[in-house]
């Protein structure tokens, strides 16, 4: 339940050169925004974060920092004010059809002035068609005391009629992250200003309003997003500034293991010279806008006053945190190189996880399970820490002991509610004292329709309570459950008797099955697919580390599922250096999905972990689309199927994937990557990829419109490729599936 990634982190260079002339540089006293003009005429924003201090880092920032959306190998950056047209796929800020009929158009930088306004300096900048007489003019106030730039836009022009002006925005900025996190209101009556975050995924996300000013029923139009964090500190541990240019490498879905964990990512990063310790923070929501305020504050009074605040969502918002802490500078820039084993920073939740897994009987007579927790902590803190204030470094896993827990200062709590989660449920640490222990109540629907509740307390066998340390998982095993002994109501099983029985037990689990010092890894995952070997002979990789000495002998695999899966002889294992396999005989591979499940089990420290196999032919989506299609560069069509009903959730998310130089699919994400399998080399390079995360997609039939890419002739044919997860002879493998059709 961590996630790992691998640093590679630039250092922070220093020298004197002047500005160039085509720099526009809009300023406060915390914030730079810099402009840049294209050799070409072209206005590209190419940095917006924390002020500058030196001119030479002006002069090294580039425009052409990106290769274009639609797969065009020509130099492309963030164009400042993007228009409509053929270039990108973007959302332009400005969208016009001129008086002739042309909905293209092209900005190029003719002037910009600077002048100081009241509490702050204006900047004007001034953009223009080299074909059509439009102009426009781009404004940027800069208050620098209050942090704040104000920004809108006037757009004018001098054609022979009207125009159509049929997208307009005030600005259009970029930024630079793998993660963005978004913040808004939303009210009802009595209930105004209800703040909500959420991760964003690729897509569009509007907030809308109908009722104008009005405060009460609306999503009201005022955002924040939120980045990842680096906090660097010197030798000493006083603080010297956050990171800059920090970028991660993304975390599909689908590479996140059953136990939260995924392969390496690459984290980029301008550190400062003098830093010796850092602190790595994701996913927090704090208001970190203030760190110039910080310089020179020790770490242990800095790192433990962050704290994250939740309420029965603890799903939401996890906060991970890692920490890498050396001697001098020196050993920092050479840990900082990376790609070493060891160059590894492990992150921890902020967290524990509680789920209820369903065995024997139980797993026969109930049908769903809700977990609700009761005096569960709304507050917990970001960076965990002993009584003497030192932090646990996370590079080396095995140095990270939880034994002890880190309590927020704010103590309160909530009462749970039915329907928090459907199986799984977060809370922060918990002493979890007999006086007042934390309770988790089921919601238990069974096969029959009989609704009950149920209280179960986190203890072991021995009816010992748990303490609730952060990045451990709590699993509640029900074998049996009577429902005889449930209550009718949420509130009388949180004042009734707890169900932990024998048929009742609570594991304490340290997630990627590390303990403190050994640790068992699934290295391919937990969750795998197979379309192809059938009747052949089959390896898992695993890793182990931890013991030396402990050998082949020491591990067993067993099957605990399969249904005409694989061979029914047990599984066997090769061991070596902390590299193992098992090795198993899978069976035929047929349209039916088969499923098995290896449990590999460390006997010696009793590590554990469940391999989740599956086999298929091929999944069948169903594509249809028409025969023929418009001819008018407007005319639209759509492409439909349907998301196979025994498609396993564990291995979404599904990906569907489309290219073409005749159609546009509409709102799908852009991937730039080769397409020379379906275009002969033609050079189109780029997929446009529609994802589906949520397993409510499973079963049910889904659309992506298409819109012509040009007018085209009457009789003329065109033609799409799609791809999707496991279709068409596999994924990655696949070939892709032709669509052919006629314009008319």
């Amino acid at each position: 339940m961590k996630k790992t990634i691998m640093l590679i982190a630039a250092m922070c260079m220093t020298s004197a050169i002047t500005f160039a002339q085509e720099i526009i540089r809009v300023s406060t006293e915390k914030t730079d925004l810099v402009m840049k003009v294209s050799p070409k005429g072209r206005l590209y924003q190419v940095y917006l974060g924390d002020k500058l201090q030196n001119p030479a880092d002006y002069e090294n920032l580039k425009w052409d920092v990106y290769a274009a959306s639609d797969g065009a190998v020509c130099q492309r950056g963030h164009e400042v004010y993007a228009t409509s047209g053929a270039e990108d796929y973007f959302e332009p800020a400005v969208a016009v059809t001129h008086a002739d009929g042309n909905m293209s158009t092209y900005l190029y930088y003719k002037s910009s002035e600077q002048k100081a306004v009241k509490g702050g300096t204006e900047t004007v900048i001034t953009l223009q068609d080299k074909v059509y007489p439009l102009t426009v003019k781009l404004h940027y106030v800069a208050y620098p005391k209050e942090n704040v730039i104000k920004a809108w836009s006037e757009i004018s022009h001098k054609e022979k009629s009207a125009i159509t002006l049929w997208r307009y925005s005030s600005t259009m900025l970029y930024f630079k992250s793998s993660k963005y996190y978004l913040t808004n209101y939303h009210s009802d009556w009595a209930k105004e200003g209800q703040p909500e975050t959420t991760q964003l995924s690729t897509g569009k996300k509007i907030i809308d309003t109908k009722l104008g000013t009005r405060a009460a029923m609306q999503a009201e139009p005022f955002f924040e997003l939120g980045f990842d964090y680096l906090f660097c500190f010197d030798k000493e541990g006083f603080f010297i500034g956050l990171a800059k240019d920090v970028t991660i490498e993304a975390t599909p879905k689908n590479e996140i293991q059953e136990d939260g964990s995924s392969r390496l990512k690459s984290i980029k990063a301008l550190v400062p010279n003098s830093t010796a310790r850092i602190h790595f923070v994701a996913n927090a929501t704090n208001d970190f806008s203030q760190s110039a305020s910080w310089m020179g504050m020790h770490e242990n009074t800095l790192m433990t006053s962050f704290e994250s605040s939740a309420g029965e969502r603890q799903d939401q918002k996890i906060v991970y945190w890692g920490y890498v802490k050396k001697n001098t500078p020196a050993e920092m820039k050479e840990f900082l190189k990376g790609g070493q084993i060891d160059n590894v920073v492990h992150l921890i939740r902020d967290r524990a996880k509680v789920k209820v897994e369903l065995d024997g009987a139980a797993a026969n007579d109930i049908q769903k399970v809700i977990v609700s927790i009761y005096d569960g902590q709304e507050h917990g803190t970001i960076a965990p820490f002993n009584k003497n204030l030192t932090f646990p470094t996370t590079n080396d896993i095995t140095a990270w002991t939880p034994d002890d827990i880190t309590l927020s200062e704010n103590q309160n709590t909530y009462k749970g509610s039915e329907g928090q989660m459907e199986n799984v449920a977060y809370t922060f640490e918990n002493r979890n004292d007999a006086d007042k222990p934390l309770k988790v109540i089921l919601w238990v629907t069974y096969k029959n329709g009989t609704d009950k509740r149920f209280l179960v307390l986190l203890q072991n066998q021995e009816n010992k309570l748990y303490r609730i340390k952060r990045n451990h998982e709590y699993k509640i095993i029900v074998k049996k459950l009577n429902p005889d002994l449930g209550y009718n109501s949420f509130d009388a099983a949180v004042n009734g008797m707890p169900a932990n029985n024998p048929w009742i037990a609570v594991e304490d689990i340290v997630p990627e099955i590390c303990d403190g010092k050994y640790t068992l890894k699934i290295t391919n995952g937990t969750y795998v697919l197979l379309n192809e070997g059938s009747n052949m002979p089959q390896t898992i990789l695993f890793e182990y580390r931890g013991d030396d000495d402990i050998t082949a002998n020491d591990f067993e695999a067993i099957w605990t599922k399969n249904i005409n899966f694989g061979s029914s002889d047990a599984p066997t294992i090769s061991y070596s250096n902390g590299i193992g396999y098992v090795h198993y005989t899978l069976g035929s591979i047929e349209n039916e999905l088969k499923e098995g499940v290896i449990h590999l089990l460390d006997k010696k420290h009793n590590l554990s972990r469940n391999i989740h196999l599956y086999s298929i032919t091929q999944f069948d989506y169903e594509f249809r689309f028409p025969t023929t299609m418009g001819k008018e560069s407007t005319s639209t069509s759509t492409l439909s199927f349907k998301i196979p009903a025994n498609y396993p959730k564990e291995l979404l998310p599904i990906e569907i994937r489309i290219a073409s130089n005749d159609i546009n699919p509409q709102y799908c994400g852009v991937e730039v990557s080769n397409t020379s399998e379906v275009d002969g080399g033609a050079g189109w390079n780029n997929w446009f990829v529609k994802k589906y995360e949520s397993e409510d997609v499973i079963g049910t039939t889904q659309e992506i419109d298409v819109k012509n890419a040009r007018a085209n002739k009457y009789g003329a044919t065109g033609k799409f490729y799609v791809k999707a997860n496991y279709y068409n002879g596999g994924y990655k493998e696949t070939k892709a599936k032709e669509f052919t059709f006629t314009y008319r």
